[in-house]
């Protein structure tokens, strides 16, 4: 007998009046702050947060079920606040001391990304200086922190592909989300300026992939964090892709 989805019950209550937003969202170029808060209120966005911050650890099956719910309200927020819920998952592979900083103080902080590696770095004692303009970065405007991928030399002088968590009062926003489709995701651009980013902030994606994360211990009876990130990053895309050609 399947289990009743009880965040996709919750959803439901709210998706008329995300459907009446969508053409807010066209308008402002980003999710209304409404919606942010609607889907919030539900808890939505603590679907990959760990339990030890009051986080759900859904399985990817209840999650997408939501995801291609949203879509059929609004194509634009379900990307976008996909993409914030989903980066949990990946912070969460982080070290306690980096995971404290995401969520001790505000459990209900997410991410934004710009994955392809923009980034230019310069090695320092105890991490590095980063600096880039980092693009496409769905629901900026709503996120606390934000993931940037960069190659990072390796002692054999080699390229990895490595990512980065960046603080939102450490970059800014550039306003240059002007597209035909799509239009209230707010993809826009990071401005990242010789930031420091401690090593305790910095994982290779490689070991995020292959069950080296540097939090793979951290909760053992987890269900979610024993697995590579890319599945739950991806997970809304292949969601939406199911009402996309309603829209």
């Amino acid at each position: 007998m399947s289990q009743t989805n009880s965040m996709l019950v919750k959803l439901k209550e709210i998706l008329p009046s995300i459907r009446e937003n969508a053409p807010q969202a066209v308008k402002l170029r980003k999710i209304p702050e409404e919606n942010i808060q609607m889907l919030n209120n539900i808890g939505l966005n603590r679907a990959f947060l760990p339990k030890a911050y009051g986080g759900l650890e859904m399985s990817l099956p209840e999650f997408t079920n939501c995801i291609a719910a949203l879509a059929g309200a609004c194509c634009s927020t379900a990307w976008a606040y996909s993409l914030l819920c989903t980066h949990n998952h990946q912070m969460s592979m982080f070290n306690k001391q980096a995971q404290d900083e995401f969520w001790s103080t505000n459990p209900d902080a997410v991410a934004s990304s710009s994955i392809a590696p923009f980034g230019k770095h310069e090695e320092t004692e105890g991490g590095i200086i980063f600096t880039g303009d980092m693009k496409w970065s769905s629901g900026v405007d709503h996120a606390d922190w934000i993931i940037v991928g960069f190659l990072r030399n390796n002692p054999a002088g080699g390229k990895v592909y490595s990512f980065a968590i960046i603080p939102r009062q450490e970059f800014s926003i550039i306003d240059d989300w002007y597209s035909v489709g799509m239009q209230g995701s707010g993809t826009k651009t990071a401005h990242i300026d010789s930031v420091f980013v401690p090593e305790h902030r910095i994982q290779a994606a490689v070991d995020m992939m292959e069950g080296r994360h540097v939090g793979r211990d951290l909760y053992p009876d987890s269900k979610i964090y024993h697995t590579p990130y890319r599945p739950y990053f991806a997970c809304g895309f292949a969601a939406m892709s199911l009402v996309l050609p309603n829209e």
